[in-house]
């Protein structure tokens, strides 16, 4: 193995060079679309809940698809509160939301694929307000407060989806908060 040229945290394996399916991430590993993404990326494991729960939802209404998406997985749950010390653990750990400065730091975790069940995953702290962008295909986000009595849009901690065709500048009050946002195929205009 050799370090990608570019000079990123990559490195380009001879699986990928002869399969051109592939890319080794230090922090994520072996990326192979050809395989199911749990037994390849610890990070991207402790999003399968949200995956799931986002899967085949329409969000053309966006109080239905909230209702939906609460009951498909609670954020008071058990199995919530689990994923919210792992993704607590990854911030520490400095594996998500790593770029930028607050008010608002981010980063990607996975583009779309069939093993995101299509949609694009980042992760973004945040304590005030983000870049204005619109929605061309929507955005499902999964808000967990980390300090304080933070709101995202002046919503509480949980799930927000806003709908197709949707512009807003989002805002982070009264705290710090993480949020995690799906998007349909990656779709997201800034302007």
């Amino acid at each position: 193995m050799k370090l990608h040229p570019c000079g990123e945290r990559s490195i380009v394996c001879s699986f990928a060079k002869s399969h051109t399916l592939g890319l080794y991430q230090p922090r994520l590993g072996f990326i192979n679309p050809s395989l199911p993404f749990e037994r390849e990326s610890p990070v991207l494991e402790a999003f399968q809940p949200l995956l799931d729960a986002a899967q085949d939802l329409d969000l053309a209404d966006a109080n239905q698809a909230e209702a939906a998406l609460r009951e498909r997985f609670d954020p008071n749950g058990d199995v919530a509160q689990a994923m919210h010390a792992k993704l607590n653990q990854l911030l520490a750990d400095g594996e998500i939301a790593n770029r930028g400065e607050l008010p608002v730091m981010w980063g990607r975790v996975a583009k779309p694929s069939p093993e995101t069940r299509g949609f694009s995953i980042d992760v973004v702290l945040m304590t005030g307000p983000g870049p204005k962008h619109r929605h061309p295909r929507g955005e499902i986000d999964y808000c967990i407060a980390l300090d304080g009595e933070p709101t995202f849009d002046g919503r509480q901690p949980g799930w927000v989806v806003l709908p197709e065709g949707s512009v807003h500048v989002p805002t982070v009050s009264g705290g710090k908060m993480l949020i995690v946002y799906l998007l349909p195929d990656g779709e997201m205009e800034f302007l």
